[in-house]
């Protein structure tokens, strides 16, 4: 994940596509539902978090909770909990 932050591009616009948003939404709700894994490790989730600018990610976040019924704050526990801590240093 840190490789794909750090040599991707970020388009940092001011615009978002609503649309968009809601269906990136939708892949962070199944994979945060799918136990098999952690989140991080989806590349459909990586690819969001790499090339999404800052108001995107925001925006996704909200439909996130509208979809889910769930802050982001689900995301970070089950990563936190399935990754070791030195993963962070």
């Amino acid at each position: 994940l840190l490789v794909a932050l750090v040599s991707a591009y970020r388009y940092e616009g001011s615009k978002v596509n609503e649309e968009t948003a809601k269906s990136e939404a939708k892949i962070f709700c199944n994979a945060v539902k799918d136990a098999s894994k952690n989140p991080v490790e989806d590349e459909e989730v990586i690819r969001i978090l790499t090339t999404r600018s800052k108001l995107h990610i925001s925006t996704l976040y909200k439909h996130y909770k509208e979809i889910c019924g769930n802050s982001m704050d689900e995301v970070q526990i089950k990563i936190s909990s399935s990754t070791s801590p030195h993963c962070f240093i």
